[in-house]
């Protein structure tokens, strides 16, 4: 699997894969330095042998294992956690939580599937001979970052519709049309993931020397222009498309947010200003009574407004964030995949260190999707809370309730007495909890 990098390069690969070995010790045979049938002919080297475990021999297996494993654990807590909240509360449930859930089950694919599977490519270089296995992870691997990216480019159209089009959103991103969208999502993302299936087989190389014969069969392109024009068709459904949609949505959308800012600050100033002059009149009319107090309604609506328009600020800056992210991440890998089928010269030790850092930026971006979309949220750490809690008094209900039934009986009287000021005190306290978790 390390050697899926082009055709006519795969004897001499294996130097920039391990400084131990050297291209010196590979002696390719007469033949042109293409993918082969099993009958083609040997390539000589010291040590064949060393072809089967050829992690043994890499200086880089301990950091690529350490920052793949790393990224795999932070994705799957953070994406499952978002999933867990955004499934806790269905009555709450909104067009917006049914995306992103889609988006962290994507994310969670990317990194079940794909980081495996990449972090396997630089260490075991064995396949099966029959090509399925080829065939299967070369198509999951192709699938996951599609859903991740077709998801992530369905939030931003949402986003988008809502917006800039409040009215209408009413109507289109309603729970049905979301759950028929979804469902277009994940069947797009299959039908543009086929074509890899047609792209990808399995290749046998012999390496031997005076004693020992070893056939090694990897996963590689069926010819070097399918796999040139599979790169660019790659770059175009992963990065191109979908960055030029959201950096347009989400343009559009700071601005409608940056305009309705600016009007709401300058109303706001305005009703202050009037306020003000109120206050000053009844504080005129009202001297010979210095202890009134002059209380407006617009006073807590101000507040509130200054609320919102933090808020909204907020929401640019993540915006803004998403397209950045989105960029830096996906942009380098795909680019590199380009390059590297253009024939690019892969076998310094440099441009393998940097093709590594390259092609785990995707499963970074998985990591910071959850942090993004969810703990960037002032609501979402409400029912990150509000679900913990919840399961906290699940476990000490047993305990609490033999307490509470003690106490209910020595209570019951004062209880009685005093239900009709709890119950309005209680619904006070309601409805100040349900207008904060509305700012």
């Amino acid at each position: 699997m390390a050697l899926k990098e082009g055709s006519g390069q795969k004897i001499h690969h294996f130097a920039s894969c391990s400084k131990t070995m050297q291209q010196s010790e590979f002696v390719s045979s007469t033949t042109s330095p293409t993918w082969l049938p099993a009958n083609s002919t040997c390539n000589f080297m010291p040590d064949p042998e060393q072809m089967l475990v050829p992690w043994v021999h890499n200086p880089s297996f301990t950091s690529i294992v350490t920052t793949h494993t790393v990224t795999f654990v932070l994705g799957i807590v953070g994406n499952g956690m978002v999933i867990a909240v955004m499934s806790y509360d269905r009555k709450e449930a909104s067009a917006t939580k049914l995306f992103l859930m889609s988006l962290a089950v994507a994310d969670l694919l990317l990194l079940l599937v794909c980081a495996p599977l990449e972090t396997l490519q630089y260490f075991v270089l064995q396949w099966e001979e029959r090509g399925a296995v080829c065939k299967f992870s070369s198509f999951t691997e192709m699938l996951s970052p599609v859903a991740s990216v077709l998801n992530l480019t369905a939030v931003s159209l949402e986003r988008f519709v809502v917006i800039v089009f409040p009215m209408r959103s009413r109507s289109l991103c309603t729970m049905h049309n979301c759950r028929r969208a979804l469902f277009a999502v994940w069947v797009m993302s299959v039908l543009i993931t086929v074509p890899v299936l047609f792209t990808k087989d399995t290749y046998s190389l012999v390496f031997c020397n005076e004693t020992v014969r070893v056939r090694i069969y990897y996963c590689n392109d069926a010819d070097g222009s399918t796999a040139l024009f599979f790169a660019i068709y790659r770059l175009l459904i992963l990065f191109l498309i979908p960055a030029a949609l959201m950096i347009f949505c989400y343009a559009v959308v700071i601005k409608e947010l940056w305009i309705s800012t600016v009007t709401m600050q300058a109303l706001t100033n305005n009703a202050s200003t009037s306020t003000s002059m109120s206050a000053s009149t009844l504080d005129e009319s009202s001297s010979n009574n210095r202890s009134l107090t002059v209380t407006t309604p617009d006073e807590p609506n101000r507040a509130r407004t200054e609320d919102v328009r933090k808020a909204r600020k907020q929401v640019i800056k993540m915006l803004i964030l998403v397209i950045l992210l989105f960029l830096i991440c996906w942009g380098p890998r795909l680019i590199m995949e380009l390059l590297i089928k253009h024939h690019l010269d892969v076998f310094s030790p440099a441009v393998y260190h940097i093709r590594i850092t390259f092609y785990l930026l995707p499963f970074i971006h998985g990591c910071i999707n959850p942090v993004i979309y969810g703990f960037m949220s002032t609501k979402f750490r409400r029912q990150l809370v509000r679900l913990c809690c919840a399961r906290c008094r699940r476990r000490r209900r047993p305990a609490r309730f033999v307490d509470t039934k003690l106490k209910r009986s020595e209570t019951a009287t004062s209880y009685m007495r005093n239900s009709s000021t709890y119950n309005s005190s209680l619904y006070s306290h309601r409805t100040t909890e349900t207008d904060l978790a509305n700012i």
